[in-house]
């Protein structure tokens, strides 16, 4: 039999002849004529190709575009901020696994052919047209799936496999010790980059004459055969964001290539995970049980993918997508910083946010982002600048839209998927256009050098966020996970955290606690809760309580922006205090406790790493970590005031602290040049507190006053509290009349997004 009439049995063999509009191709095939079958039915998909737009088309610039397409050409990528590389000619598919198999799985993924794309649609110059298709059938020739280069797991019906943890037919690279790498070129992430890749490819080439028929159908017959079936039986659901993408490329598929068999069932799957992603992984208010932001954002570009390739489609299938994406949408406005960038949390590196909600604002017709985005200039005003994200548990405390404005993201969330950070409250600060206290990011995906393991080993510890260590060690959640220790998650079916976030006329208030242990398998059971104050407009004070026997050593740890240099940070045990003197915008760090601390300063420390800040994949920068270390004995409780200053303002002072005698009751007074004092208690639990001649039973009651005159005072948790002619109960804020007349009121819920406690947004709230 010749090999034209085997390869026509074979992609007939995949396509649905019953499918409307191939009655043609059908008859052809009834009289035996394949061979005429193929080219009519070669001809009808290159039609298709050439009128769809992929998810994975962007606008790029021509000139960048050009530059690629042009090294590529000459065989030569750049991937992962790593040096220009010449990848061979046949292409190397292994080339670096051994030293970064991420490196290497990328190459496999290629989505570096898009500029050769882009190139050949600016030019029409059939050489990035040939060098596209080479590279394509050199992968299929020589790295196809079932190679022998690859450590190929059996592949195990759904029947069978449904439920059940591990790779199914998946494709891993071998390390050197013969054992199988977490990467490989046939993994259902990279099956589904590739493939978004390659229809990228075709919606530009596949109508050249470069691409005969037996080519076209090789490369479809790949994408709706091994390709979608590797997706179809690894949705990879531990790792929210390549669950989502393998769903999004499912559906691409599905929709491109409607006369393969396989596309149905496709696109069957596709909109039911993408209906589960949405569901079990996505809050109500937006946030995600992954809390890593960069995916967060990613699944919004996806999704404004699909509803363009879906077009017309039914509104039952478009409404729940356009409903979830706008509610991630608002949770990452609400959480970027007034830079409009993302904070690094979790699996992100520094990420410009503004040109996307310009897209997103467009596309999804939200005007109180577009309001966000442009600093006011236009849309419609949001209700209010803070905002509490309390399914996930975040917390924005920010003073206007400007790019000048105060800022704070506090991070009081539960336990989370994918690639989850010992993060839990940790917090970063901007102000005056500049980041204060940052999270340091996450350096690579690499474990196979030194180098690499120890920066993500720090990267993902609690050494690496603005958190508490006890006895040198950090939170344990990734370890209880790990070890089947994490609860199931659920967002669906998720309420709000329990914890209480308020806003007043003078201050606001959110709060979080931690208790799953610090060290290898929570081997030391200590109890933390941050209490986070702000006073408007002077900064926030920041109140550690940690609950736990015995006696321990115990680090708060702080980490100065990279911008600052190491001759711009100053430290004084004596007046218990870290600040910053550089042009611009300020920091300091005061350090409110009854009890002496040690203050140390880490930069660019290699072994054990400290004072790193990554701001792209494997690109790390020296900032300065702040270690505030003292030794206690049973319960704790320690204050920072963080107070952004810039050059036309002083520093707070004196700061003055205090500790009562059982050390369960922290005085602190903070006295400002023009003449504001604020004086307050916090307690580890509810106890008798006072200040400015008030006293009674709360949790914290912070008072400020003017020279010798009150003002205002604030009173969390206070039970039966004396405040003039009455006793209040709960979170009260209370204004000093002239007279001597206190006038109280409830604190406000600080506005929510999703719903909750506080005031809900009925558009995106979960029905």
């Amino acid at each position: 039999m010749e090999t034209s009439l085997i390869d026509a049995q074979l992609y007939l063999s995949q396509i649905d002849l019953m499918m409307e509009g191939l009655d043609e191709a059908k008859q052809l095939v009834i009289k035996g004529d394949l061979s005429a079958a193929t080219e009519w039915l070669g001809a009808h998909l290159r039609g298709r190709v050439r009128t769809f737009r992929p998810m994975v088309w962007r606008n790029i610039e021509p000139e960048d575009s050009l530059k690629k397409a042009a090294l590529a050409l000459e065989g030569k990528v750049a991937l992962l901020n790593a040096p220009l590389t010449d990848i061979g000619r046949p292409i190397n598919w292994l080339l670096r696994a051994d030293a970064d198999p991420e490196w290497t799985q990328r190459l496999a993924a290629q989505e570096w052919l898009a500029p050769l794309v882009h190139a050949y649609e600016q030019t029409g110059d059939d050489r990035y047209a040939s060098r596209w298709i080479e590279i394509v059938e050199d992968f299929l020739d020589r790295h196809d799936y079932g190679c022998e280069a690859l450590d190929f797991t059996p592949s195990r019906p759904m029947v069978f496999a449904d439920g059940i943890a591990g790779a199914n037919g998946e494709g891993f690279y071998r390390l050197p010790d013969g054992h199988r790498s977490r990467h490989g070129a046939w993994t259902a992430p990279v099956c589904a980059r590739r493939a978004q890749s390659w229809l990228l490819g075709l919606s530009r080439i596949g109508g050249s004459t470069l691409i005969d028929t037996r080519r076209l159908f090789r490369i479809l017959s790949s994408i709706a055969g091994e390709h979608a079936q590797i997706l179809v039986n690894n949705p990879h659901e531990e790792s929210p964001s390549d669950f989502a993408i393998g769903a999004a490329a499912l559906l691409e598929i599905a929709i491109m290539l409607p006369e393969f068999g396989s596309a149905n069932a496709a696109f069957a799957v596709a909109i039911e995970r993408l209906g589960h992603a949405t569901r079990r992984h996505m809050f109500a208010d937006g946030s995600d049980v992954e809390q890593s932001l960069e995916n967060n954002a990613e699944l919004v570009a996806l999704i404004k993918g699909i509803l363009e390739i879906l077009g017309d489609a039914p509104r039952s299938r478009r409404t729940p997508l356009q409903d979830a994406a706008r509610r991630r949408i608002r949770f990452l406005a609400y959480a970027a910083t007034p830079l409009r960038q993302m904070a690094r949390i979790g699996h992100t590196w520094h990420t410009d946010l503004e040109p996307l909600f310009r897209e997103w604002t467009d596309f999804f017709e939200l005007e109180d982002v577009r309001f966000i985005a442009t600093s006011g200039k236009e849309g419609s005003e949001p209700p209010a600048s803070s905002a509490a994200m309390p399914f996930g548990g975040y917390f924005a405390m920010r003073s206007d839209w400007e790019k000048d404005a105060h800022f704070l993201l506090f991070k009081a969330s539960d336990f989370g998927a994918g690639i989850m950070h010992e993060d839990c409250l940790s917090l970063c600060v901007t102000a005056g256009g500049r980041d204060l206290l940052v999270d340091s990011g996450h350096y690579s995906l690499n474990e196979r050098t030194d180098r690499d393991r120890l920066m993500n080993e720090y990267a993902v510890s609690s050494h690496a966020h603005n958190t508490i260590l006890v006895d040198g060690v950090g939170q344990c959640r990734r370890g209880m996970r790990e070890a089947g220790g994490a609860p199931d998650l659920r967002a669906a079916e998720a309420s709000p955290l329990q914890n209480r976030y308020l806003r007043g006329q003078f201050f606001e208030y959110a709060e979080g606690e931690y208790a799953d242990g610090f060290g290898p398998g929570g081997s030391i059971q200590a109890r933390h809760q941050r209490r986070v104050l702000w006073l408007r407009g002077r900064g926030w004070i920041v109140i550690d309580a940690l609950r736990v026997k015995g006696e321990h050593d115990h680090s708060l740890v702080w980490h100065m922006g990279p911008d600052f240099l190491e001759k711009d940070i100053a430290s004084s045990e004596e007046f218990m205090s870290v600040w910053t003197e550089s042009p611009g915008q300020n920091l300091a760090l005061h350090f409110l406790s009854g009890a002496p601390v040690r203050i140390d300063l880490f930069r660019g420390q290699e072994s054990p790493p400290r004072g790193w800040c990554f701001r792209s994949y494997g690109e790390r920068v020296p900032k300065t970590d702040v270690h505030v270390t003292w030794r206690g004995e049973e319960n704790q409780i320690i204050a920072t005031y963080i107070q952004p200053y810039g050059p036309e303002s002083r520093l707070a002072g004196p700061v003055h602290a205090s500790l009562g005698t059982e050390g369960d009751i922290l005085g602190f007074q903070i006295d400002f040049e023009d003449g504001i004092t604020f004086e307050g208690r916090a307690a580890i639990g509810t106890k008798t507190v006072g200040v400015m001649g008030l006293s009674g039973q709360a949790e914290m009651v912070v008072a400020a006053r003017l020279k010798d005159e009150p003002t205002c005072v604030g009173l969390f948790g206070a039970d039966r509290f004396p405040l003039g002619k009455r006793a209040t109960s709960g979170d009260i804020e209370a204004r000093f009349r002239p007279g001597g007349e206190w006038e109280p009121r409830d604190f406000d819920a600080m506005y929510a997004l999703g719903g909750g406690p506080a005031s809900p947004l009925d558009a995106i709230k979960v029905q």
